[in-house]
């Protein structure tokens, strides 16, 4: 069994971004399997990505909006027969631009089963939107209500993916809901990665620097250097999705 695989979630056509991304990951990880993977690519792919809509099997988790389910693409690909194992996993998405090593930003989190840049509980956040999501999306498990966000970047042990992969419920949720729920349910207790929240969230209008060590999302350009940039707003924004 590896020791992390990076699971690198990208769409067509392919973009500049998401090849100088994947170039870095391997760059940083030479000992770890980076893996590409995708949802009916259509257009041109990393080589060899595997493209989870042409495996003989939805494995349970039909997709109907790749956006708001993408999760699903990565369960889709654990429950593959033909998959490596590794003892630890990361949901990336094209668009996170990795400065460092994941060893170096989820090194507090290392030996946690499930971990995210920010965590909702609905127990204190009853009214987030992600939970109303199409109405009735809990499948009886609102009292685990709970959101790992954002999606891109989650942490999992191969323990705690397992479970939550084969759990196959709360279809019609918003993904990062129903990941939550689901590890929340099944016993495991999310941890937050310290400070992430400060370069992985949501919208990309907020103040970023990208020159430091670190993970940032989302960037979807290339910029020829460190690049800062913040567009006015008026107001409070959520980091989701």
């Amino acid at each position: 069994m590896d020791e992390l695989a990076i699971l690198f979630l990208h769409y067509g056509p392919l973009n500049m971004a998401a090849q100088d991304h994947f170039q870095r990951l391997i760059r940083l990880h030479p000992r770890d399997l980076v893996i590409p993977i995708a949802y009916q690519m259509n257009h041109s792919a990393i080589p060899g990505t595997v493209d989870v809509a042409r495996l003989d099997s939805d494995y349970g988790w039909p997709i109907v909006d790749p956006y708001s389910e993408c999760d699903k693409i990565y369960y889709r690909w654990f429950l593959s027969p033909k998959r490596p194992s590794a003892r630890r996993y990361i949901f990336f998405e094209y668009d996170i631009l990795p400065n460092c090593t994941a060893q170096n930003f989820y090194r507090d989190v290392w030996n946690s089963d499930v971990a995210a840049a920010d965590i909702v509980d609905l127990k204190t956040e009853p009214d987030w939107w992600a939970a109303r999501w199409h109405g009735d999306t809990h499948d009886g498990l609102l009292n685990f209500g709970m959101g790992l966000r954002p999606l891109a970047g989650i942490f999992w042990s191969h323990a705690a993916l397992n479970r939550v992969a084969q759990a196959r419920r709360m279809p019609n949720a918003w993904c990062e809901f129903r990941a939550g729920t689901l590890a929340n349910h099944l016993g495991f207790r999310p941890a937050v990665i310290p400070g992430a929240i400060q370069t992985m969230h949501w919208p990309p209008t907020t103040f970023r620097d990208t020159s430091g060590a670190r993970w940032f999302h989302p960037v979807k350009n290339v910029y020829a250097r460190p690049h800062r940039f913040r567009q006015p707003l008026r107001t409070a924004i959520s980091t989701s999705p």
